[in-house]
């Protein structure tokens, strides 16, 4: 498989797995003593590494949505508008024309939640929604950390998706609840189908497709009716529709994750229930090992992120939603930009053709959700010697 960026690629490829050669494959912890000088923390040598090209308009305003591109369009689906119901709606938007239109509807409305796509299908995976209601649901506030290699059979199976009504009030007084349930729409028909349920309901979690599996690593659960952020991985084969459990990543948190060239799923940053995470791991299938890389120049939560180039780009930030964060993964260090940023937490993004596109969000707890699609591209070379 040919890859873009082909140079800076191979570079990343030998720094990870000359920092995978002190990972331990079966607990997934790395021995501090056999890791390299800490890097600096700033100073990303590139200079601006995105510069802002354009703004568009959505059809309808979310904040933690999720999105893919099948490479010609980006398909924007569910989220909330700030305020009211989860949204069920999908609507495609084209990049060329920069217009959008309601493309097909989930049976389930939810946000937090993921999507991935693969041979022609969008597979649409847990996240918030609406609760059914039910006598008795446990209101669960307060958070706490959750190592699933730690937890007994009897815990797990108390908060496997099959069993109790688990909700919260929101701030608008709707009850919610975390959805197990797996949604599959058909990019020829517009067909939408129920897929295996995961293993476990959660929300805020990240999802990555691998070959022919989906990686669902991390997250927020259910423990004894209250939040349980997890650093639990499930694993989907396309192949026979059929889940299991995969190796833990060794932070538990809420973050999103991307694949790089290499292969590797890198996972940086993200919120664990008491504080937002400065931490950069990523994992490594041919070895079934997690690797700790060098940390970010500051923590990050409440991000989107993409992979470009040798760069991964965090949007936003819960504590600074008008700032990104580059990371650069042949010198493993990362720097805070603006770059006209328009301030948003919780939103999508997704890589077309060069060019990366940030999607909804809302820049406060108490806001509206925005229905913007912002546009960076790396900047253009200068001709000049």
């Amino acid at each position: 498989m040919n890859f873009p960026f082909r140079r800076p690629a191979v570079r990343i490829f030998l720094g990870l797995f000359l920092l995978s050669r002190s990972a331990d494959p079966v607990s997934g912890k790395t021995d501090e003593r056999e890791l390299a000088v800490a890097l600096p923390r700033l100073g990303v040598s590139a200079g601006v590494p995105l510069v802002k090209i354009a703004d568009f308009r959505m059809r309808e305003k979310r904040f933690a949505p999720a999105a893919v591109t099948d490479g010609r369009y980006i398909y924007i689906i569910g989220g909330t508008p700030g305020s009211g119901a989860p949204l069920e709606t999908i609507e495609r938007f084209d990049p060329v024309s920069g217009t959008s239109e309601e493309f097909a509807k989930l049976h389930t409305g939810r946000f937090w939640h993921q999507a991935v796509i693969h041979a022609g299908k969008i597979y649409v995976l847990g996240g918030s929604a609406l609760s059914p209601g039910g006598s008795n649901p446990a209101t669960f506030g307060g958070s706490t950390y959750f190592d699933e290699l730690r937890a007994p059979p009897a815990v797990r199976a108390m908060i496997s998706a099959n069993e109790g009504d688990f909700t919260s009030t929101n701030s608008t007084g709707l009850r919610m609840t975390f959805e197990a349930s797996v949604e599959i729409i058909d990019l020829a028909t517009r067909q939408v189908t129920r897929g295996a349920p995961m293993l476990v309901a959660q929300t805020s979690f990240s999802c990555v497709t691998l070959g022919d599996e989906l990686y669902v690593i991390g997250g927020k659960r259910l423990r004894g009716g209250r939040f349980a952020f997890t650093n639990a991985v499930q694993v989907y084969s396309f192949a026979t529709g059929k889940w299991r459990d995969g190796l833990n990543m060794p932070t538990p948190r809420a973050t999103p994750s991307t694949l790089v060239d290499g292969p590797f799923i890198v996972v940086p940053g993200g919120y664990n229930g008491i504080r937002e995470l400065d931490v950069v791991e990523a994992f490594d299938p041919r070895t079934d090992a997690w690797i700790v890389l060098p940390k970010l120049c500051r923590p990050v939560s409440a991000h989107s992120l993409v992979f470009l180039g040798h760069f991964l780009f965090l949007f936003g930030n819960y504590e600074a939603p008008g700032e990104l964060v580059a990371y650069d993964l042949v010198t493993k260090k990362s720097e805070a930009f603006t770059l006209q940023y328009t301030p948003a937490r919780h939103t999508a993004a997704v890589v077309v053709n060069g060019r990366v596109y940030v999607i909804g969000g809302k820049v406060a707890k108490d806001a509206d959700a925005l229905d913007l699609i912002q546009v960076f591209a790396p900047p253009l070379k200068s001709s000049s010697p």
